[in-house]
């Protein structure tokens, strides 16, 4: 899946290291006036070290930087940790996909950031 990712012109994939350690990464893509975020990913042994919320304000950032409108993203609504870490940098619901996720028909809540330019 990460290789197909790579292979698009509007996919990015940015790698956290910290101490010469791999510790998460973050995958978005860059289409049209918006960021869409597709995966953040920290290790479960650097958790809670505030990489996620680093990896996220990267994507911000570059969406400020190529003036995009948005941030937008799709999490699971069982995911009470994403979703809190998402609110705390600003991410607002905007929406649910029904049954959005394939391995379970869990539901997906749409978030958004507008992104507010230098």
């Amino acid at each position: 899946m990460f290789l197909q990712e790579l292979s698009n012109d509007f996919s990015e994939l940015e790698l956290l290291v910290v101490d010469g350690e791999a510790v998460g990464f973050v995958v978005y893509w860059l289409v049209a006036d918006e960021v869409h975020l597709l995966n953040v990913v920290v290790a479960e042994a650097s958790r809670s070290c505030g990489y996620g919320a680093l990896l996220v304000g990267r994507v911000v950032a570059v969406a400020e930087e190529m003036g995009s409108e948005q941030v937008c993203l799709e999490v699971r609504v069982g995911n009470g940790s994403a979703i809190r870490l998402y609110e705390r940098l600003g991410f607002r619901v905007m929406g649910r996909r029904p049954k959005y996720y394939a391995d379970n028909g869990e539901d997906a809540l749409l978030m958004g950031l507008v992104v507010t330019m230098p």
